[in-house]
């Protein structure tokens, strides 16, 4: 099993975050890091830069995984591909789609194939509806298509989805079947 443990730059008020990186990999053995946002909104994201770069130096080959639905500049509209680079992982979505539509969304937002090339995982419960606020539904075939027609992989919801099994069961069914053709095709090329 990988243990990637929830340490967040951002909420974190440890007095020197990197030490503190350091020591929870150390200390636990982690496989890496769940970074819960990572510089806040500001008008200066080099801060963050700095930070993602440093972060990246203490992992080494270790994953970096990071939820940053709109920072630095407060919107999903803008973000920064080169510090998203710097992660393994990136988690988009929870904040909603600053009026975008889906498929633009997913594209140029969520993706990252081919822009900094971290696996764009979809918050799904934060932006597949226009309707603001969190909808916790399992997604459906025609989102699942168009998440992995735009190279977007699912954050699994589990616990809440479990809510639905019927349509957990259609959902592993689909998507983890799709994922393993894409693998498939993937690895003859």
């Amino acid at each position: 099993m990988t243990f990637i443990p929830y340490l967040s730059p951002y909420y974190s008020n440890a007095p020197d975050i990197f030490a503190e990186m350091e020591r929870i990999l150390k200390e636990y053995e982690a496989d890496g890091l769940y970074f819960d946002g990572w510089c806040g909104q500001r008008d200066d994201f080099r801060p963050g830069y700095h930070l993602m770069r440093r972060a990246r130096a203490i992992l080494g080959h270790r994953i970096l995984y990071l939820h940053s639905s709109t920072e630095p500049f407060g919107t999903c509209r803008v973000y920064l591909p080169f510090v998203y680079a710097y992660a393994d992982f990136v988690l988009s979505g929870e904040a909603g789609r600053f009026g975008l539509e889906l498929e633009e969304f997913l594209r140029y937002t969520v993706s990252q194939y081919q822009v900094s090339n971290t696996v764009g995982m979809w918050c799904h419960y934060g932006s597949w509806s226009d309707e603001p606020g969190y909808h916790h539904i399992v997604p459906k075939t025609e989102h699942i298509e168009m998440a992995l027609r735009n190279h977007v992989r699912f954050w699994r919801q589990g616990r809440i989805w479990s809510k639905f099994p019927d349509e957990l069961a259609r959902f592993d069914r689909e998507y983890y079947r799709e994922v393993a053709r894409l693998r498939s095709e993937a690895i003859r090329r």
